[in-house]
């Protein structure tokens, strides 16, 4: 299906809305950011979760080598690791663009494509919003 379908909404009751969902599928072998989800700002940064779809045809084995390296070469440091045959999640900390961070992500492989959802928020706002951002990128799964 393509473009926003109508029957199916995306429902935050919280903020008191739906919208329909754009349904688009990358083009080519490109990484795709189809989604962002903030919370709300606080110390000047909004906790968030982003989902990318990436064009993969390794292992997970070998994912998480080269997540390791791109990890390493940006100074992020790993705090957390643990893997499947299917998906890998990590928990690591760094330095971006000037300000202190704590991301979780998880990546999910099914066929040549990973689903990778990925939270961020300050390590001052991690105590109070991990839990929401944990259950969020948790439940991403590859159709």
């Amino acid at each position: 299906m393509n473009g926003a379908d109508q029957t199916a909404k995306c429902t935050f009751s919280n903020q008191g809305y739906s919208i329909a969902p754009l349904d688009e599928a990358p083009a080519g072998d490109t990484t795709y950011h189809c989604l962002t989800m903030f919370m709300p700002v606080s110390d000047g940064f909004a906790p968030n979760v982003v989902v990318q779809l990436q064009r993969y045809t390794g292992t997970i084995a070998e994912y998480v080598a080269l997540s390791k390296l791109s990890l390493a070469a940006q100074g992020m440091t790993i705090t957390k690791e643990s893997a499947t045959e299917t998906t890998v999640v990590f928990e690591y900390k760094g330095t971006f663009k000037g300000r202190p961070l704590h991301w979780y992500a998880k990546a999910v492989k099914n066929g040549a494509k990973v689903v990778l959802a990925t939270a961020a928020a300050t390590e001052g706002q991690w105590k109070t919003a991990s839990e929401k951002l944990l259950k969020c990128v948790n439940s991403a799964e590859a159709n």
